[in-house]
């Protein structure tokens, strides 16, 4: 089984749009139209059997109506997440909603969301999704599109220090062209890692290297579909040096055991 954790899609008469703004501002082409249909054919193409959609509320006001898209779109092969926002007043009556949904944890981006993720005034919806035994898809270190920077493998650290037990999944190996400071506060913690969007620009020698001394079970495979392509993404983990058992296990196997598939 190939799992990919890291997957964003959009409701069908507004895909080509957002895809199109998102594409514009930060120069990336996209390689899928952003629908559903699309990421199931590329996970065709890709050998992957289940991809994780992960979206993202810029503004609270669309926190309820994103969590019900994501939450249609969840089969046997989309595992649905929802979104927050640090605006979002009942957070509690929300992560509960989307527990019944089915959805199986959140994606918050400390970027377009303007927070830190160690602010105390988050902790509330941390104890709420640990509560819930809902997991938490970091976007983590720089972004393409924007100049800010909120989030930092030291923030990662204050909030696994803060909650131990809640399940933190770091997009971009940590934190994105922020690497020689994931092996600073991050390697060795029990948090979760995905290689999306990194192979362009992490030397493989160091990427070989978070991999090992981090524990290749806390690697979870993951593309940022649609701004990769997953055939090549699958192509260069495979690629990369790790023995063959690691990259089986980082393909699916970690991912398996955790959303127990």
């Amino acid at each position: 089984m190939i799992v990919d954790v890291h997957t964003h899609i959009f409701p069908d008469d507004m895909a080509e749009r957002v895809v199109s703004q998102l594409s514009a501002a930060g120069a990336v082409p996209a390689f899928l139209d952003g629908t559903s249909s699309a990421l199931l054919d590329s996970m065709d193409r890709a050998g992957i059997d289940v991809s994780v959609i992960a979206p993202v509320a810029t503004k609270a006001a669309q926190v309820r109506s994103i969590n019900d898209f994501s939450a249609s779109v969840g089969s046997s092969r989309l595992i649905p997440f929802g979104t927050l926002h640090p605006e979002f007043e009942d957070v509690a009556a929300e992560v509960a909603r989307m527990k019944s949904m089915g959805i199986r944890g959140i994606k918050l981006h400390p970027e377009y969301q303007a927070f830190h993720p160690d602010d105390e005034a988050l902790f509330p919806m941390y104890e709420e999704l640990k509560r819930a035994d809902l997991f938490i898809l970091f976007h983590a270190g720089y972004d393409v599109e924007i100049p800010t920077l909120h989030s930092t493998p030291s923030h990662f650290a204050n909030v696994h220090e803060a909650f131990p037990d809640l399940v933190l999944i770091l997009a971009h190996m940590g934190s994105w062209r922020l690497w020689d400071d994931v092996e600073e506060h991050l390697v060795g913690k029990d948090v979760y890692f995905d290689p999306s969007y990194v192979f362009d620009d992490i030397d493989i020698d160091q990427f070989q290297r978070i991999v090992m001394e981090h524990g290749p079970e806390r690697i979870l495979f993951g593309t940022d579909s649609p701004w990769t392509d997953q055939s090549v993404e699958v192509g260069r983990l495979r690629a990369c040096g790790l023995e063959p058992a690691v990259v089986d296990s980082i393909l699916g196997g970690n991912a398996s055991r955790l959303f127990g598939l």
